[in-house]
């Protein structure tokens, strides 16, 4: 009995003396699953028919955290579930969010656009366009925006009327045939979307306003902060050397 609890008296020794070398070497210890929830929009997060993800955010957020050495695992759930369960600390935060004060933000990881698409084989010479507000000097184009959508209250906010479409593909066919001149929506969406109408050479589009996403992290897990930190300095690095570029341009 004597020379059991000796043995485990060494072992917890040992373990602490480890424990103690890898704090000061600078080394992070950490075993649990960070756990992001999100909902599918691309190009920042893009659900395949296979259920895998990818998109830039993904990506970005992928390579992060395998550079921290910290497991991650991302979820596609319905909007306000993810609110909640980051609210509550049931999860570590939200993937792809607009500042919020009830969480803790990393540094910005993404950019959305709101962007003014015109179809280039129009002539736009005498319409010399650089804001919405330029838009009201020029009643005789068309303007179309996707039902629904946040820039359509942009768009009310100058009295301007505008034709309305069931999404970006929809909208963008509009352009392209001369059935709108005018096209506003978000610039990632947007050019996503052409990737895939292969329209991209035929636009020309004028950027307006921009707004960053971040990560949303819950004030109600502990260590948060920490987490938060090394997630900042690993997505400098790949800001530094190029990786962040790259992925986005895969998008593009």
């Amino acid at each position: 009995m004597r020379y059991l609890l000796t043995l485990l008296c060494a072992l917890l020794l040992f373990s602490t003396s480890a424990l103690a070398e890898h704090v000061k070497a600078g080394q992070h210890i950490e075993t649990d699953k960070t756990v992001l929830l999100t909902i599918h929009f691309p190009p920042y997060v893009i659900e395949e028919s296979d259920s895998e993800l990818r998109g830039f955010d993904v990506e970005v957020a992928r390579e992060a955290f395998r550079r921290m050495g910290q497991p991650l695992d991302i979820k596609i759930v319905p909007w306000r579930r993810a609110l909640a369960a980051t609210e509550q600390g049931a999860v570590s935060g939200i993937l792809t969010c607009s500042p919020r004060q009830i969480f803790l933000m990393s540094n910005p990881i993404s950019t959305a656009t709101d962007a003014l698409f015109l179809n280039a084989d129009h002539n736009f010479k005498n319409y010399p366009i650089f804001s919405i507000e330029d838009l009201t000097k020029y009643p005789n184009l068309k303007i179309g925006g996707v039902a629904g959508y946040r820039q359509l209250k942009l768009l009310d906010q100058y009295g301007l009327s505008y034709d309305t479409s069931p999404d970006d593909s929809a909208a963008l066919k509009k352009l392209f045939a001369g059935r709108i001149h005018i096209f506003l929506t978000t610039r990632e969406f947007g050019e996503y979307t052409l990737q895939h109408l292969q329209l991209s050479r035929l636009i020309k589009i004028i950027p307006i306003r921009s707004k960053q996403y971040h990560i949303c992290f819950s004030k109600a897990r502990p260590g948060i902060k920490d987490l938060i930190t090394r997630f900042n300095k690993a997505l400098a690095t790949m800001q530094a050397d190029g990786t962040y570029q790259a992925i986005h341009d895969r998008y593009k």
